[in-house]
């Protein structure tokens, strides 16, 4: 995987598991299986992946998310440059 500029968002935000997965250019599987740890549910060292956490109610389905601090972390490990996008007129 080459490492390039990743342009995102300027305000903090909980990225879906398929908008990781469409930034990092791998599929849902891969990503699930080699990138996030799931917090509450996965066992082992988080060391190296992102953690995802799951913000739906008891009762509903998991609805696993990734706060931005989290993918900023794993992407500046990984060696990609994070940009800022410029605000016009600033």
């Amino acid at each position: 995987m080459s490492r390039a500029r990743i342009n995102l968002p300027l305000t903090n935000f909980l990225y879906t598991l398929d908008q990781v997965a469409l930034i990092l250019s791998v599929d849902d599987a891969t990503l699930r299986n080699h990138y996030i740890y799931f917090e509450g549910r996965s066992a082992g060292l988080r060391t190296g992946k992102m953690t995802a956490r799951n913000i739906a109610p008891a009762t509903a389905p998991p609805d696993w998310r990734v706060a931005e601090v989290h993918l900023r972390n794993y992407l500046s490990l990984k060696g990609y440059q994070v940009v800022e996008p410029k605000i016009l007129g600033k």
